[in-house]
């Protein structure tokens, strides 16, 4: 994977919509001994039970039913995919242990903003990720988005250089789609459209 097929895809991403042409996100992309050496001292954190503390919070603390219903269902069938059964620790260990070495990926990307970022800042934030996983989808490629790595945002900063106050989004691994994965076939079921869209002014169909 090329650093020019990167660059071609964030030239693309940077077009994502931004509040009076802001842009405010940042991407830190690492390969090879770079991406190593954050993989380890995140896995270091991990293995060493330091707990984790995220920059923001990614969802509410008491939820709709369905949405929680939702929630439950897509950890599971991950689960369930990948061999996990619910009393198999060390296998759940494992699981969440992947996430610190951002899957065995080649490439991550670690995704920032300034550390006073308001929510449409991360709409537009949200956008510009989106289109990173699109583009790299276009060119044969594959991508994780990770809220797991931004417990450890400490670590990102202080390994990357980074200034205490810019806040970590997400990171996202990105390698080539292995489709024949397990846990690649798990699908989570989306809501149908009339379950989240309510429609004025159109006629009954």
């Amino acid at each position: 994977m090329g650093r020019e097929l990167l660059v071609d895809v964030l030239a693309a991403a940077r077009h994502a919509p931004s509040t009076r042409n802001t842009q405010m996100w940042r991407v830190e992309v690492l390969t090879g001994g770079a991406r190593r050496s954050l993989a380890d001292r995140l896995l270091a954190d991990f293995e060493n039970g330091v707990p984790t503390r995220h920059d923001y919070v990614n969802r509410p603390s008491e939820m709709e039913p369905v949405f929680e219903e939702r929630a439950r269902a897509a950890g599971t069938g991950v689960l369930l995919a990948k061999g996990i059964a619910r009393d198999d620790a060390a296998g759940r260990n494992g699981h969440l242990r992947d996430n610190f070495d951002f899957y065995g990926a080649p490439v991550a990307l670690i995704v920032h903003l300034p550390g006073n970022a308001q929510a449409g800042t991360f709409l537009e934030t949200g956008m510009f990720v989106q289109n990173v996983m699109l583009g790299l989808v276009a060119r044969g490629l594959a991508s994780c988005p990770q809220y797991s790595v931004t417990g450890y945002s400490d670590t990102i900063r202080r390994v990357l250089g980074l200034a205490d106050d810019r806040l970590i989004v997400c990171g996202l691994s990105v390698g080539y789609p292995q489709p024949d994965a397990p846990v690649n076939r798990f699908v989570p079921e989306r809501a149908p459209v009339d379950g989240f869209a309510t429609w004025h002014g159109w006629e009954s169909r």
